[in-house]
């Protein structure tokens, strides 16, 4: 586990416990937070009805941040991180030089 994976799962190790719970993703990490984030887009395009009201949940231990909010932030993190170089970056944008 990364150093930042680490960090991540121990400051969130309740959420992602919880998350553990209403996924069935046994061992839920950092590593795990974009199958998560995919309800964003259902949420961007009003699907918002067909989601479990957990998503909608605020948690008074994370600064009363909803349960979507963390998760983007996470996934936001990992994407930037994801791109550490700007090769990498290139390889994983396709872009040819």
């Amino acid at each position: 586990m990364s150093e930042q994976a680490a960090k991540y799962s121990a400051q969130y190790g309740k959420l992602f416990k919880f998350f553990e719970e209403k996924t069935g993703i046994s061992n839920f990490s950092f590593y795990h937070i974009d199958k998560i984030h995919e309800i964003h887009t259902e949420l961007i395009h009003n699907m918002t009805e067909e989601q479990p009201e957990w998503i909608f949940e605020t948690w008074p231990e994370y600064g009363n941040r909803s349960t979507m909010e963390i998760v983007k932030e996470l996934y936001r993190i990992q994407m930037i991180t994801g791109y550490n170089s700007p090769q990498k970056s290139k390889v994983e944008m396709q872009v040819l030089t």
